[in-house]
């Protein structure tokens, strides 16, 4: 794509010009796959699968050039993986073609590896290969180790925090929807009523005739689970990120064109796929914008007054609904942006992605403070985002953000007074430690994030700086030393919270801490709250699955209780300066945003009005930029703004909070190094000796 760019000098003319090569590139692996079967009808399966809905919209309206590259080299690794499976052959080629999945895009190597090694299984029984799919991609993901160790530090491949894996939803949708072809430009995915038609008749025939199969199940079976409804369940399994289901579907057509081709019926097959072509094809029409609409959108988003008022950088809140193009416009503007498209790799993943969840939740405070720190000037929100626009106006004026413009679409926010670079020196009374506490912060944001989710790795005299601690899915390395560390706080006066839902789980496999017992229980009417003299109606529309409190050593401490059948059971347990809160308080308020229950934790917590906000100010500061070198000259200690990177070396002490650098006054010289180059490169070799050995085992031996 640089290379065209290059000898056009026109980025969209190059495009066209590099849609033409993948769409040439994946047909030839169809007609690879004809050739062998000796069945011409792969000519025309080659032309409909680049112009499916999913596929087509990738092109043209997602632009994800990594996504492009995958789908256009699946037919050719389809040709090669099935030689492997079915006939034992082209071992290597099949590990060098994962090798550049890998290298093109990780999660999607790692999605590929998922659905093609259960196919692989499957199919392989009959040939007794089921294993050689997953040898193949083990050592293929090792060749590309080199790429992929590196590659691995940051982002939402190998963030577990809560945030990231909220982003799961985010790739999820209604069945009805992948398949409605009225609404295909409102979907995120469209894997098209004509292809569910195919995939279903195919299965039925195959069945019929005993012809094989596992393509076409396979292939169903994954677009089932791209359903909303599963994601809870993606959500609590290993290696939850890279459940992104709707861009299984890529996948999922290869698998099933590739059985429903080989099938042996006349002439319903020619009417299918003509169905598949009217079904599926001509409601994607629209994604074809041509350059001429794209001028629309920089009206429509405020693109260009944005572009006009940004000195240091852009915030984009639209959680990539606003598509691809303001990305590009910014960056050919030559500002740098935040959030807009694909932001899965950015180390600051996680911050954008609280900022999204807070304006639309309505906690303003958090999301400019966050917004702030990370170095945004000027704002464009997407006004469908906002519940209150007098609020977020009235919390945007306390953090010096003023109203430049709206209209339909969004509004375009700007911080006065402020020009040229600039870093963010922000004061903290709180502190919020594990994977869930960030819903702390959402209301309070004066709880900052903690830089680690393990209690071991803070000390007294850090802590003890705090007036108030919360606790959520923290963890230990030694529960004594965490106890009588959260102890020694309290006897310091410093309060300390404890979301009991997410303790840990001790030795003896119970969740304990401090002599307090957190026990589940499912409540599926809740009745009134009862706290001091305050009484909250909790009408949940669901089951709420949570967890009350036992006294397990049988010391005192005060207790408010709710009445659950005959028994009063705890969900608050005080004592001193620690209080242990049930019942997921926290989180049951972010989700139901219910008035009282504020008020309730308001006065749990003691809040006062400096816990509501964080008091920020910006510092001038002069960054400057060379090949894999980085220059902050500072005043005084701030944030940089600029997103920490574990590849970050200086002859200073570099600091990381937030997930952005902090710089000591002066002069920091910072250069960017290869990460991990040497176990890399010990990785890639790893990876063609295994290839070697299982080629010799399999064709040799």
């Amino acid at each position: 794509m640089a290379l065209i760019t290059l000898l056009t000098g026109n980025v969209f003319f190059s495009y066209y010009i590099f849609a033409g090569l993948t769409f040439f590139l994946g047909y030839l692996g169809w007609i690879l796959i004809g050739k062998r079967e000796q069945k011409g009808f792969f000519v025309a399966i080659g032309l409909v699968y680049w112009f499916l809905p999913d596929n087509i919209r990738v092109f043209f309206f997602e632009g994800n050039l990594s996504r492009v590259m995958i789908l256009a080299m699946l037919p050719i690794f389809l040709y090669f993986y099935t030689n492997l499976i079915e006939r034992k052959k082209n071992f290597i080629a099949t590990t060098l073609l994962v090798a550049l999945f890998t290298a093109t895009h990780f999660m999607l190597a790692a999605m590929c590896a998922i659905i093609f090694v259960i196919y692989g299984f499957f199919k392989g029984i009959k040939y007794k290969t089921q294993f050689y799919g997953f040898y193949s991609f083990v050592c293929g993901f090792l060749i590309a180790g080199i790429l992929l160790l590196p590659g691995l530090s940051g982002g939402l491949v190998s963030d577990s925090s809560s945030a990231a894996v909220e982003t799961i939803a985010d790739w999820s949708q209604p069945l009805l929807e992948s398949v409605n072809p009225f609404n295909r430009m409102a979907t995120k995915c469209s894997f098209g009523l004509g292809m569910l038609i195919l995939c279903i008749t195919g299965i039925a025939i195959a069945t019929k005739s005993k012809a094989e199969k596992n393509g076409l199940v396979t292939g169903l079976v994954f677009f089932i689970l791209s359903d909303s409804v599963f994601t809870i369940v993606f959500k609590q399994m290993p290696l939850s990120q890279v459940f992104w289901m709707t861009r299984f579907v890529q996948m999922c057509y290869v698998l099933i064109l590739y059985d429903f081709g080989r099938l042996n019926f006349k002439p319903y097959r020619n009417y299918l796929i003509l169905a598949v072509v009217i079904a599926d094809i001509l409601p994607s029409l629209p994604y074809l914008t041509l350059k001429d609409e794209l001028a629309e959108q920089e009206e429509d988003y405020l693109l260009w007054e944005a572009v006009e008022h940004t000195d240091n950088r852009l915030g984009l809140v639209d959680e990539s609904e606003f598509g691809s193009y303001p990305a590009y416009f910014v960056l050919k503007e030559k500002i740098p942006y935040i959030e807009g498209w694909a932001i899965q790799g950015a180390a600051t993943s996680e911050n954008i992605i609280s900022i999204t969840e807070a304006v639309k939740k309505g906690y303003y405070r958090y999301a400019f403070d966050q917004l702030l720190n990370l170095g945004a000037d000027t704002v464009i929100i997407k006004k469908e985002f906002i519940k209150d626009m007098e609020g977020i106006l009235s919390v945007a004026g306390e953090y010096d953000y003023e109203l430049v413009k709206e209209n339909d679409n969004a509004i375009l926010l700007d911080l006065k007074d402020v020009t040229g670079t600039f870093g963010v020196v922000s004061t903290y009374r709180n502190l919020a430690i594990g994977s869930s506490s960030i819903y702390i912060s959402y209301r309070y944001p004066s709880f900052q994030q903690g830089k680690s989710d393990n209690l071991s790795d803070y000390t007294y005299e850090e802590l003890v700086q705090y007036k108030k601690i919360y606790l959520s899915n923290f963890t230990y390395d030694d529960e004594e030393a965490a106890q009588n560390l959260i102890n020694r706080l309290a006897d310091a006066g410093v309060e300390i919270y404890i979301d009991a839902t997410h303790m840990p789980i001790n030795v003896l496999s119970i969740s304990e801490f401090l002599g307090i017992e957190s026990r589940f229980i499912s409540i599926y009417d809740f009745q009134e709250l009862k706290y001091k003299d305050q009484n909250v109606k909790l009408s949940i529309p669901y089951e709420w699955y949570t967890t009350y409190l036992v006294i397990a050593d049988g010391k005192e401490a005060d207790c408010q209780t709710y009445e659950y059948g005959s028994q009063k059971i705890n969900y608050i347990v005080q004592r001193g300066n620690v209080t242990f809160i049930g019942f997921n308080l926290i989180y049951l308020n972010y989700e139901e945003n219910i008035l009282e229950l504020g008020g309730i934790l308001d006065d749990i917590f003691h809040i006062e009005e400096a816990d509501r906000m964080v008091v920020t100010r910006t510092v001038p500061i002069q960054i400057a930029y060379g090949r894999n070198k980085i220059t902050v000259q500072t005043p005084e200690k701030v944030n940089t703004t600029i997103a920490f990177q574990d590849n970050f070396k200086s002859d200073r002490t570099l600091l990381s909070e937030n997930n952005l650098l902090i710089a000591e006054e002066g002069s920091t010289k910072i250069t960017i190094v290869y990460k991990h180059f040497l176990s890399g490169l010990l990785c890639t070799l790893l990876g063609y000796a295994g290839m070697l050995m299982v080629y010799w085992k399999i064709n040799v031996r």
